[in-house]
């Protein structure tokens, strides 16, 4: 991300307190838990920001907050 921020200091702090504060449902987002998209969702109602899922990673970094990539499971068939 370098020097520049898409978001203000005033910002992140806020983004951080509605997280650890309330739900997403809460807030009227249509996600049950917390995770780099409902935030990524939060972000661009609130402040009508779009971040880029790789700058949301570096936020969640930079503000300890955990995260899990998403695995998809692939069923491998053999042949008989």
């Amino acid at each position: 991300m370098g020097h520049y921020r898409a978001l203000t200091p005033e910002q992140e702090r806020e983004i951080k307190l509605l997280v650890r504060g309330s739900t997403p449902q809460s807030l009227n987002l249509p996600y049950s838990v917390w995770n780099r998209e409902s935030v990524k969702r939060l972000i661009l109602e609130k402040y009508a920001i779009d971040l880029a899922m790789r700058t949301m990673s570096l936020y969640f970094s930079r503000w300890g907050f955990a995260y899990q990539r998403k695995i998809e499971l692939i069923d491998i068939f053999w042949p008989e």
